[in-house]
């Protein structure tokens, strides 16, 4: 019956002046509004959607921190403390092992593996329950971020020459819009017990100014290519009223933490029972180039995302993935591997195959899946 008053309201409108709200949109794009009626054409309400920041490849092998008095504590030998989890997160490869050495015969990983270049040979990895080692992006700094400020505006350099004898003036376009330049973005974050985010980005901030005194060195493969370990990216998806589709995707260049912004925590007031810090802290990243409008972005986006689960990939996804339906998200949360689909622009997450009919053989025999099921059945 809804259906109807709508098509009938909108009928009614189209033969108006007002016009139809359906096509509203069309109307708005292709003829001029010569009679100043109201503008149908629905605001914008794109949500605030997420922000990704990439894992670095820190060195963190046993025989590089022991050079370090304040880097000890990461040797944790403790799989679920504090120390190993931000170790493992700001150098993948601890998890995976790895091996400078000739590629291994074994099948064992192979995608995974094969897709880092690394094998698991020489150093074989440790363990950490708290990291995911096929996520590409640091899940708690999404999880924290309360802001990101300070991205750049596009402008177009611009040239004026003297006036003429009339006094007028000339002016052109002189130069690239493209943003190469370096600028600075400050995060705002959540303050959360224990201040286990601060001490994982003040360590990833204290990290290249040891590269610098000497005291550390980068993995020999960075070296001789003479690579920079301690970058990341920062990715912002803008999602649609529906927070399914991406509306707008930005991203960073090569980026740093240049601030630790732990002082406040040493402030004192009696008069406040809670550090103000504790409660919401400030780091500040310099980037390198910001990208915007370009339809690249979603192929290095789901590049990246490949390059740490290579089960992700057009070749084997469907065989070792499964796309979590969008009724089970919920149910699944804290779980899964973004996709940017290239043709619908929807953020797809997928979970294994194998963990997902696990879980949801379990969430079935609940009264909750009981439930799911019967609404299944009533549609």
């Amino acid at each position: 019956m809804k259906m109807k008053i709508n098509s009938s309201l909108d009928d009614m409108l189209s033969s108006s002046a007002i016009g139809s709200v359906d096509r509203a949109i069309a109307n708005a794009l292709f003829g001029l509004n010569h009679r100043n009626t109201g503008n149908l054409v629905p605001s914008n309400r794109d949500q605030q959607g997420y922000v990704f920041v990439v894992r670095p490849q820190l060195n963190m092998q046993k025989e590089n921190l022991s050079n370090v008095r304040k880097l000890y504590p990461l040797l944790s030998n403790n799989p679920t403390s504090v120390d190993r989890y931000v170790r493992c997160t700001l150098d993948p490869r601890q998890q995976t092992g790895y091996s400078f050495n000739t590629k291994p015969v074994s099948q064992a990983n192979r995608k995974y593996y094969d897709s880092i270049g690394l094998y698991p040979n020489s150093v074989p990895g440790i363990e950490c329950s708290l990291v995911d080692m096929r996520q590409c992006f640091i899940p708690l700094i999404t999880n924290m971020v309360e802001k990101v400020t300070g991205w750049p505006e596009s402008q177009v350099p611009t040239m004026s020459f003297e006036p003429g004898i009339f006094r007028e003036k000339y002016a052109l376009v002189d130069g690239m819009m493209e943003n190469y330049d370096e600028y600075e973005i400050d995060f705002a974050f959540k303050g959360m017990k224990g201040n286990v985010l601060l001490y994982l980005l003040y360590i990833w901030t204290y990290y290249p100014t040891l590269l610098i005194g000497g005291q550390l060195a980068r993995y020999p493969d960075y070296r001789s290519e003479n690579r920079l370990d301690y970058t990341t990216r920062v990715w912002r998806l803008t999602m649609d009223e529906s927070n399914e589709t991406v509306s707008m995707l930005t991203a960073s260049g090569a980026s740093f933490w240049v601030t630790t912004n732990v002082a406040p925590f040493a402030d004192y007031d009696r008069g406040t029972a809670v550090l103000n810090p504790a409660k919401e802290f400030s780091i500040r990243c310099k980037c390198l180039g910001f990208q915007f409008f370009d339809p690249i972005l979603v192929q290095e986006f789901n590049t990246t995302v490949t390059q740490f689960n290579p089960e992700m990939s057009d070749q084997f996804r469907d065989d070792d993935m499964i796309k979590v339906p969008k009724s089970w998200l919920s149910y699944f949360n804290f779980r899964g591997y973004p996709r940017i689909n290239p043709s619908s622009m929807e953020l797809e997450w997928y979970i294994d195959k194998t963990y997902f009919n696990v879980r949801s053989a379990e969430f079935l025999e609940t009264n909750a899946g009981q439930s799911f099921i019967n609404e299944l059945t009533d549609l």
